[in-house]
Formats: C-alpha cells, structure tokens, sequence
C-alpha cells in the first residue's frame, strides 16, 4: 500500500526490545487488516469438531477440512493470517519462542508471558513497585 494514504501493509518489527510498545503496535495493526483476525489472535482458534457415536459410546473427533462450515473456514484463516503476521513481525531470536505453536492465540500469549510474565508475576513486580513508592515517600530527606 501507499505510505501517503498513511496505511502501512507490514506489521510493526519486534527486535525483543520495548515489548509493550509493540504489543499496542501490533494489535492495531491486527486490528486494522479485519477485527476478526485480532479476535481470532485474542480469544483463539478451536479446531472443529463433530460428535459420533451414541448414548455411552458417544465421543469427540476433529472434524475433515471437508466437513467445515463456511465460518469455521473464515476463523481458520483469520487464525492463519494472525499466526502469519506474527511470526513476519519478529526477529529470529524472538521467534524461537514461537516457531511450534500452530494457531495464532498461542503464540501472542507466549510471547505475552516472556515478555510481561504471568498474571501472578506482575502481581508481585506491582507490589514491589507499589512497596518501593511507599517507601520513596515515607524516606525523610536530609536538608541541603
């Protein structure tokens, strides 16, 4: 696309530095290409599946790529097009980190969690943080 119309058809470069910035980067870009793609990026793609048997014997089996309906078929290829755009939008030491992962759900959060922990991680690193303003403010001052 154009850069004067101000659409850029690339997604943001991740180098592995300023990962919150390129997170918001990133999920507009997402965004902008169609907002089920990000959809697909945030909430994941479940492959299709059917229910054969009866009664006890009833189970669970993946559906054909024949069997899909036509909105399975659309959030396969949002998943695709997620999973495509992230894996282009990285350097190869970040993508180490997700090269295996096989839907585009999986590999933002891997990346999520390497780069900002878990929520019980940043539980804590905001308690310090929170302990450590206290404690910048509680601190007398010698006078100059």
């Amino acid at each position: 696309m154009d850069r004067a119309s101000g659409f850029v058809a690339h997604p943001p470069y991740f180098d592995g530095n300023d990962y919150c910035a390129w997170k918001a980067k990133m999920k507009s870009f997402l965004w902008s290409l169609d907002e089920q793609e990000w959809n697909t990026v945030v909430h994941g793609f479940p492959e299709p599946t059917k229910r054969i048997g009866k009664g006890d014997e009833e189970i669970t089996v993946l559906k054909t790529r024949e069997e899909w309906t036509n909105a399975e078929v659309t959030l396969s290829n949002n998943n695709k097009k997620g999973l495509y755009a992230l894996f282009t939008a990285i350097c190869s030491d970040q993508f180490e980190y997700i090269y295996g992962y096989y839907t585009s759900k999986e590999a933002w959060d891997i990346l999520q969690v390497i780069h900002e922990g878990t929520d019980t991680v940043k539980g804590v690193k905001l308690q310090m943080h929170t302990l450590q303003f206290k404690t910048i403010i509680v601190t007398p001052r010698p006078n100059i």
